[in-house]
């Protein structure tokens, strides 16, 4: 059964507020997507964004890769705020957790 959007960012709002205490661009993420998990907790997200969710640089090009759980969480969120379909969502996960994890 697919997650809905605003159970996605409640898993996402509270695995940054975990990582923040020991990783500072998790604490950065936290902030900038704290109005976007708000309207999406909230259920005022209606349409697909066209875009990715902010922060994705720090996941890309930073440090959050390494915890995995949180970087899966984020990518799931963020292709559901663009309108991806669990069906796709799932595919794309397992083969991110196909990958090995860097260390």
């Amino acid at each position: 059964m697919p997650r809905p959007l605003w159970d996605s960012a409640i898993e996402l709002r509270d695995l940054l507020q975990s990582y923040s205490n020991r990783e500072p661009a998790a604490q950065l993420c936290l902030q900038g997507l704290g109005s976007l998990l708000d309207q999406a907790i909230a259920g005022a997200i209606s349409k697909p964004h066209r875009s990715p969710a902010p922060c994705g640089y720090y996941f890309v090009e930073g440090r959050l890769p390494e915890y995995r759980d949180l970087a899966e969480e984020y990518a799931a969120f963020s292709m559901r705020l663009q309108g991806v379909s669990h069906e796709d969502l799932t595919r794309m996960l397992e083969q991110i957790r196909r990958k090995p994890a860097s260390k």
